[in-house]
């Protein structure tokens, strides 16, 4: 990013009206979209032409000063300023700067950064910026500056090296000593200069992609630090980081009030809400965003939230699970709470009101369901209420404090810390990330918690006679569609056990379902990279990569507006599916038409695609999505031949251009798509015509085919391709595969039946789309693949056929 025109410049003038700088401002949305740097720039009092290292230097110092957590002069306008994901970037970078690993490449990174900052105002000899940034260095920092000074006059030495190789002109950091990729370290300092930097990043999918892997390797150092320590404490163990600091697994009953904040890991949860406009998502102060009822803790009872005193509610809210354990036709008067309340065998709901007291929360009241949700449906006042807060959810959910997941169905988590702690180490083994600071021997480590990762977490459970059921043999709360909602709206929630226990590590580190999905994403890097097996891990570690693949929760940490429409399909519900997702899905003009005697209904008066989700429902989603809705890659194929009794036969899935697309009993452990990558690209104007039906299939009048295995004039795509389908080759294969660097006509000619490649999504160099092939002789197609194009160094442009008219059937 070049210079600003001199008039951005605004200075330090925070008696400026504040409201142009909220995140719900115009001004805000632009800086909620935009790099750390380009914040900071708001507000400083910048320089009128300093080099770009000497900017970057500075905009970091800034960005410490005005926001760091031990910044005597931090500032509240500024603070209010940063939407919430800038914050957890800005704890990143500064958790990273702080260097609180002792690591020594991170002081040699240090003092680089510093040292290209002099070196460029050396040359242009700027005695007044190099006076400001001793001025903005605070004592910590300052010898990493005096090392900067000295390496400058080093000429044999690895930083000046560096220095005279770069080019400042053309290219920064280009000769860094630092190693970019493969490490905490690596990655940090990736995110500092896309953030940061000179240059920052400006196009979204990298930056997302920057943002998301430093967030999970600073939770896989974070957990593997812990766990080192409490190894060390367990097992005695002759070294470790911390001397001082000897931590053991939890002995005692603990209590959510001593839990420390967990760190997140998603960096904009929910994003493609705000983008939607959900101004009151971040209105945490207006009483229109809160829920209707709360839940008094000390008071026992349910309160009207407008009956309680004060402009700033701070409220806890719980996630469980009950209605598959709720007695037919049954309900029970709970004190306190103005309205019958189902009776459920899994716990005594009587009795919950004390535990709710007696759980150590921190806040004075909290949103429960069953006591914030009228649950007669028989009142009609009642029914209002219920269905006006269910499109709320996402609502409710982002403006709590603190989020819980109530297991019951786990009894402790010692199973499950030995299980993770595992897995951290194996990780930063492997990683190289601890070599620096660790002196101990980790495969020793991973010997001594073999035994007790080898006991189950309880996430899994015995399925008897059930073993197909993926449900039957999953832990309740993860298998329900209402609490996948409910995860992906707060991935930070704490987990707690049937005793209301948090997951942590230490008396330290609360650990989060996104925490564990990034050490799990690493650790399959890492698997894969050394060509071990999961097989080879103790059985509760084991359990923990299972249960997280089975629930598609690997990806929870880069989840989108699809996720909860995808994995909603295998999840069980007993009311409205599609009432269950639509809010995280932002989904609910379908919803708000309907009347009371519709929504007690549910889905029985419903015609629902696929046997999954009202039409309604489904094409809103879609017009939110776009052509992303038609491209979503699957693991299952879409057709194949099965034998039945001795005979072959044709299976043809329902639904194939959906994404929700129901499966064959034997691609059950393919059930789970791929989290679908939404696109930027454009729609092709054709795509706007197609019609979803209500039996899943689709129509299509009219479409721009890129090429055809039946002589029809199409686009002559010089642009190798990757393609993820159905095998052309193997009418048997029940699993979808992945070819790539393909030409895509050769692709479409490999299948014997008729079959076309159609363009969804285009811009001038880049296209993705889905090949369609015609099934049972004479009739209607199934979408066979998705392809996209190959993006090359010298991408050329290309221009795309014109939409011919077509009046195909996809099924």
């Amino acid at each position: 990013m070049d210079g600003k025109p001199e008039e951005h410049y605004r200075g330090s003038s925070f008696s400026q009206d504040t409201s142009s700088t909220h995140p719900d401002s115009p001004w805000g949305q632009f800086l909620a979209k935009s790099p750390l740097g380009s914040v900071v720039e708001r507000f400083i009092d910048a320089p009128r032409n300093p080099s770009q290292p000497m900017r970057c230097l500075q905009n970091l110092l800034y960005l410490f000063r005005l926001g760091g957590s031990r910044s005597s002069r931090r500032d509240l306008t500024f603070m209010k300023a940063l939407a919430s994901y800038h914050k957890h970037l800005l704890a990143l970078l500064e958790e990273w700067w702080s260097n609180p690993y002792n690591n020594e490449t991170q002081d040699v990174t240090k003092a680089y950064i510093f040292a290209l900052a002099l070196a460029s105002e050396r040359k242009r000899d700027n005695i007044r910026e190099l006076r400001r940034i001793e001025e903005l260095t605070p004592p910590c920092d300052m010898k990493y500056l005096k090392l900067a000074q000295q390496s400058l006059d080093d000429q044999e030495g690895l930083i000046y090296t560096a220095i005279e190789k770069a080019d400042h002109t053309i290219a920064l950091y280009p000769f860094s000593p630092i190693p970019i990729s493969g490490s905490y370290n690596g990655s940090l300092f990736s995110l500092f200069l896309g953030e940061i930097g000179p240059s920052p990043i400006l196009d979204a999918n990298l930056l997302d992609f920057t943002r998301a892997d430093a967030s999970m390797r600073a939770v896989a150092l974070r957990i593997g630090r812990v766990c080192l320590q409490q190894v060390q404490a367990y097992a005695g163990t002759d070294k470790h980081p911390l001397q001082n600091q000897q931590l053991s697994l939890p002995r005692k009953k603990s209590f959510l009030r001593d839990c420390p904040e967990p760190i997140p890991v998603t960096v904009d949860p929910c994003y493609w809400l705000r983008e939607d406009g959900f101004q009151s998502i971040t209105a945490v102060n207006s009483k229109s965003s809160l829920p209707h009822f709360l839940w008094d803790i000390e008071g026992r009872k349910t309160v009207p939230v407008s009956e309680i005193a004060g402009s700033e509610i701070v409220y806890a809210i719980v996630s469980h699970t009950w209605g598959r354990w709720r007695e037919e036709g049954r309900s029970i008067a709970v004190q306190g709470v103005p309205w019958l309340v189902p009776s459920i065998t899994l716990y005594d709901i009587e009795d919950l009101p004390r535990v709710l007291s007696e759980a150590g929360f921190r806040e004075s009241y909290l949103w429960i369901d069953l006591f914030c949700i009228p649950q007669e449906e028989t009142v009609d006042w009642q029914v209002r209420i219920c269905r006006e807060e269910l499109p709320r959810q996402a609502i409710i959910f982002k403006n709590a404090r603190t989020a819980v997941a109530w297991f019951h169905d786990i009894e402790d988590w010692r199973a499950t810390q030995s299980a993770l702690s595992w897995i951290a180490i194996s990780v930063l083994k492997h990683s190289g990330s601890l070599q620096s600071i660790w002196g101990g021997d980790l495969e020793r480590v991973l010997d001594t918690l073999r035994v007790t990762a080898s006991k189950p977490c309880g996430f899994l459970q015995d399925t008897g006679d059930n073993k197909d059921d993926i449900n039957q043999g999953i832990s309740r709360w993860f298998s329900s569609l209402w609490t996948l909602q409910e995860l992906i709206m707060r991935p930070d929630m704490l987990l707690l056990n049937r005793h209301w226990e948090p997951l942590t590590l230490g008396d330290s580190l609360a650990i989060t379902l996104e925490n564990i999905a990034a050490l799990l994403m690493l650790e399959m890097f890492y698997r894969e990279a050394w060509t071990g097996s999961v097989d080879e891990y103790p059985a509760g570690s084991r359990e923990i990569s299972t249960f997280m693949d089975e629930t598609g929760l690997f990806n929870l940490f880069c989840t989108n507006r699809l996720t909860a429409f995808i994995l909603g399909r295998d999840r069980i519900c007993t009311h409205s599916r599609a009432a269950a997702i639509m809010s995280v899905t932002g989904a609910t003009d379908w919803f708000h038409d309907r009347t009371l005697e519709q929504f007690r209904s549910g889905d029985a008066t419903e015609t629902l695609v696929c046997g999954v989700y009202p039409l309604a429902f489904v094409n809103e989603v879609y017009k939110k999505i776009g052509g992303t809705f038609f491209t979503c890659p699957v693991k299952a194929a879409t057709t194949f031949i099965t034998n039945v009794d001795g005979e072959d036969r044709l299976h043809i899935s329902p639904g194939t251009m959906l994404p929700f697309m129901p499966v064959h009993e034997q691609q059950r452990g393919f059930a789970v798509m791929n989290n679908a990558v939404l696109s930027e690209l454009p729609d092709h104007r054709s795509v706007s015509k197609w019609k979803i039906q209500a039996d899943g299939s689709v129509f299509i009048p009219a479409a721009s085919i890129v090429a055809s295995n039946r002589g029809i004039n199409t686009a002559q795509l010089d642009r190798k391709c990757s393609i993820i389908g159905n095998d052309p080759n193997d009418r048997r294969e029940i699993v979808a595969i992945v070819k790539t660097g393909v030409d895509l006509q050769e692709s479409v000619n490999e299948f014997q039946e008729e079959a076309h490649a159609i363009c969804v999504m285009c811009s001038s160099s880049k296209l993705k789309g889905i090949i369609i092939q015609k099934v049972g002789g004479e009739g209607s197609f199934v979408r066979a693949c998705t392809f996209e194009t190959t993006r090359t160094r010298d991408d050329l442009s290309y221009k795309i056929p014109d939409e011919v008219s077509v009046n195909w059937v996809v099924l």
